[in-house]
């Protein structure tokens, strides 16, 4: 990402009371970019060698975890706070947060949102069709052979009877 593209993602972040924490970057330029407007970076080396965090241990949740690309099968996304996507989750790629999960894109993999024991927690996706869904001590599948309306950005969640699926109406959240 170029240090003018750069500079207007913060300027939009700014002016909805955002601030941008860190970056994951994947190029050379972006971490450039990055240092240049003093955003903390993480390049795609560092968190090749770190360990993926204990979802199961005390530790309190982290900032949001922003990632811009397609998970792949066989790929496993942990985080320990909320995930946003900008992308697909490939049938065999795994998503695991500790607070919500948020999909542009085509959720077909696994999903696992308040992975340590959060049943109020939420997964969003442009087009939800996932092999496996979780939220919280919650398992759902999708249906086959089910027709359902997929060209409709959806929300799960969880209520007394289980998971459940609704079309995603963002002027209520």
């Amino acid at each position: 990402m170029a240090s003018e593209d750069l500079r207007r993602v913060e300027e939009l972040f700014s002016a909805n009371e955002m601030q941008i924490c860190g970056i994951r970057a994947t190029t050379p330029e972006t971490a450039e970019a990055d240092a240049a407007l003093g955003i903390p970076t993480e390049t795609e080396v560092d968190s090749a060698f770190r360990p993926p965090p204990d979802l199961h241990s005390d530790q309190r949740a982290e900032r949001a975890l922003f990632i811009k690309r397609t998970i792949r099968s066989g790929q496993i996304v942990q985080h320990l706070g909320p995930i946003t996507i900008i992308g697909d989750v490939s049938p065999g790629a795994e998503v695991v947060a500790s607070g919500d999960i948020m999909i542009w894109g085509k959720l077909r993999g696994t999903v696992h949102a308040g992975a340590k024991g959060d049943d109020g927690a939420t997964v969003y996706a442009l087009l939800l069709a996932p092999t496996q869904l979780r939220i919280g001590n919650h398992i759902a599948r999708s249906p086959e052979g089910e027709q359902r309306d997929l060209t409709i950005p959806e929300i799960a969640r969880v209520d007394e009877k289980g998971i459940i699926v609704e079309p995603w109406n963002v002027t209520k959240q």
